[in-house]
C-alpha cells in the first residue's frame, strides 16, 4: 500500500547513533575472545583479518561492529565483511541457522521440544541448513504457528521480512509471549522488539538484510 511506502520512504535503514554501551560491549567482547583464544594462533589470524576487513570497508561503522561482533560471537563464520554480504537479504533457512546459534550460543537457550518437524519443502535443503531448520523448530523460534505446532511447510528459501525476522527474535527472548494468530501476527513481536529498543523500524513488509539481523543481535545481547 502506498502509505506503507511513504512511512517507508523517510527511513529505509536500522542504523542509528552507536551507543557507547555498545562500543564498550563489543571491546570486551573482542578482549574476551582474544584471551580465550591466546594459543590458537590460526583463530587470532582469522580474527585480525576480519576486523581489518570491516576497518577497510565503506560501510557505516555501526555495521563494522555488527559484522565483528557477529563473527567474535560465531554467528557468522564468513571470514570477512565483504563475504558476509551484509547487505544482501536473507532465506528463512538462513535466518534458521543464525538464530539457532545465537539463541543456544549468546542466551544459552535450550530445545523445547524432541520430535522433528516433518516439513513438505526442506528435503533438498543442504544437511547443515535442514538440521538447522529442525533445530528452529525444537528451540520454538520458526516453522511453528501461534500455538508452537510445526508448519505443513517451511518455506526454506523464503526472503525473510521484518516481520518474520522480529517474530524469531522476540520468540527467542520472550517464549511464546506474543504469539498471536492471524494476518497480522507479527505485531505484538514487532512492538516488543521496539520496546526493548533492539529495532526502530517497524514497517512488517520492509526486507531484511544480514547486515541488520546482526546489528540488532548485537543490540539485544548488549541490552540483556
Amino acid at each position: 500500500s502506498s502509505s506503507t511506502n511513504n512511512d517507508n520512504k523517510e527511513d529505509k535503514t536500522e542504523e542509528t547513533e552507536k551507543t557507547d554501551t555498545e562500543e564498550k560491549t563489543l571491546n570486551n567482547m573482542i578482549e574476551n575472545f582474544i584471551k580465550n583464544n591466546s594459543e590458537n594462533k590460526t583463530i587470532l589470524n582469522s580474527l585480525s583479518k576480519a576486523m581489518e576487513s570491516a576497518i577497510k570497508s565503506s560501510y557505516s561503522q555501526e555495521l563494522k561492529d555488527a559484522y565483528t561482533y557477529a563473527f567474535v560471537r560465531g554467528i557468522t563464520t564468513k571470514g570477512t565483511i565483504q563475504q558476509a554480504e551484509l547487505d544482501r537479504g536473507m532465506t528463512r533457512a538462513e535466518m534458521a541457522k543464525m538464530m539457532a546459534e545465537f539463541a543456544q550460543k549468546v542466551l544459552g537457550k535450550k530445545a523445547t521440544k524432541t520430535d522433528l518437524p516433518k516439513y513438505a519443502d526442506i528435503s533438498e535443503i543442504k544437511w547443515d541448513l535442514f538440521d538447522y531448520i529442525q533445530l528452529a523448530y525444537q528451540l520454538q523460534i520458526m516453522g511453528i504457528d501461534a500455538k508452537g505446532n510445526a508448519m505443513e511447510n517451511f518455506n526454506p528459501h523464503g526472503l525473510v521480512s521484518r516481520a518474520e525476522f522480529a517474530t524469531v527474535l522476540s520468540r527467542v527472548l520472550f517464549g511464546d509471549k506474543h504469539n498471536q494468530t492471524g494476518a497480522d501476527f507479527y505485531t505484538s513481536h514487532l512492538n516488543a522488539l521496539k520496546e526493548h529498543g533492539v529495532l526502530k523500524n517497524t514497517n512488517p513488509e520492509m526486507q531484511e538484510l544480514r547486515g541488520w539481523v546482526m546489528l540488532m543481535l548485537m543490540r539485544t545481547e548488549s541490552k540483556n
